[in-house]
């Protein structure tokens, strides 16, 4: 009796302490730990549920009771992260592509080859010659193929025939030309009215028979004023030399002058004795230019006591630009002097006798023939 006595009265105490120490004990192994209570949990206590990388939940709280209610769960935590390798990029797959190589005829067939895109076909050997044609290689690229294709051999002479023609067709001339190498061009002259410009077609590494023709271009029209209708508009000063006029002066010889073939006259002769300069400045003109001439005496008996000849002298803006003497008669000499930014010119004509200047009336006949200003 007694120790059914003790052993009521020792229950609820061992109920007590078991109580406490399973409130205190250590975590275990894939178990859960529970912070002591030192005083009953107020109401709404939290629990605090961390997931951990290990895949087990660890639960913490500060203490319960039975009357409470029902624990909140917070997740703190995740699965560990893992690692995802992509897969290695592959190539598209390659096409395959069909060469063919035929002979110079273009449809006969010497080989056919397939090829694996971006590949290199190889060519067949051919004969290196047939009758009086070479065999000079394929007509196009078989490297790096691309897409199917047919390639054809070339045969070819050895000596080709280059013609020469002018724009009318005359021949100028005929040449033969080994293959790969340039012909050689004719002289041309100018026509009249047209300049050489060259040929139509190109005559170097010649690889085929040509017949090559000469080309022309117009000659730029160009104003043109003669010298007394010049000497008319423009405006001049008598005497620049400071002479007095009646020994020094203008004149343009009216009369008919033959030289060679062509004749002159009226204002397209400016007769010996002559100075004067002409304001060009604004007038826009090029060029001065025309032809010295110096036909002769006209007393033959005094050719044996004197010598004759004849001077021009231009100066651009007092500076001398140009000077020519004539000293045989039947003798003349073209001339031509730019006036770009020129704003004044002077023509000195002087007739000579023994060298020095003759201001009387001049016993041969001389000037400038054919002189005019003009524009381009």
């Amino acid at each position: 009796m007694k120790s059914t006595a003790l052993l009521r009265l020792c229950l609820p105490l061992f109920c007590v302490f078991a109580l406490f120490a399973l409130a205190g004990c250590a975590r275990g192994e894939g178990g859960y730990t529970l912070s002591p209570a030192g005083t009953d949990a107020p109401a709404g206590a939290v629990i605090e549920i961390t997931a951990t990388e290990r895949s087990y939940i660890e639960v913490t709280t500060e203490s319960t009771t039975a009357e409470t209610e029902p624990p909140e769960v917070i997740v703190t935590g995740t699965s560990a992260q893992t690692s995802v390798t992509e897969p290695p990029a592959t190539e598209a797959p390659k096409e395959y592509y069909t060469v063919k190589f035929v002979d110079s005829d273009g449809y006969t067939s010497v080989s056919v080859q397939t090829v694996i895109e971006g590949g290199n076909a190889v060519a067949p050997s051919m004969p290196q010659q047939k009758g009086e044609l070479i065999f000079r290689g394929w007509n196009r690229e078989y490297t790096n193929v691309q897409k199917s294709m047919v390639v054809t051999a070339i045969y070819e002479k050895e000596i080709f025939t280059v013609n020469f023609y002018d724009l009318d067709g005359t021949l100028l001339k005929t040449e033969q030309v080994h293959w790969g190498e340039d012909a050689t061009p004719p002289e041309v002259a100018d026509r009249e009215g047209y300049l050489f410009d060259g040929w139509n077609v190109l005559f170097n590494n010649v690889h085929t028979d040509l017949n090559v023709f000469a080309t022309y271009y117009a000659v730029p029209k160009r104003e043109k004023l003669t010298l007394t209708r010049g000497y008319d508009v423009l405006p001049h000063e008598d005497n620049v030399y400071g002479l007095e006029s009646e020994v020094y002066y203008r004149r343009v010889h009216n009369a008919m002058v033959t030289v060679g073939q062509n004749e002159y006259s009226g204002d397209r002769v400016l007769y010996g004795n002559f100075c004067d300069t002409f304001t060009v400045d604004g007038f826009g003109f090029d060029s001065f230019e025309g032809r010295l001439c110096f036909t002769g005496i006209n007393e033959q008996s005094d050719e044996q006591l004197y010598t004759y000849a004849l001077r021009l002298t231009l100066l651009c803006d007092g500076k001398q630009v140009y000077s020519e003497k004539l000293t045989r008669a039947g003798s003349s000499s073209r001339f031509a002097v730019s006036l770009t930014d020129v704003k004044e010119l002077t023509i000195v004509l002087e007739p000579l006798i023994n060298d020095y200047p003759y201001y009387d009336e001049a016993v041969f006949i001389g000037g400038i023939l054919d002189g005019a200003f003009y524009k381009d």
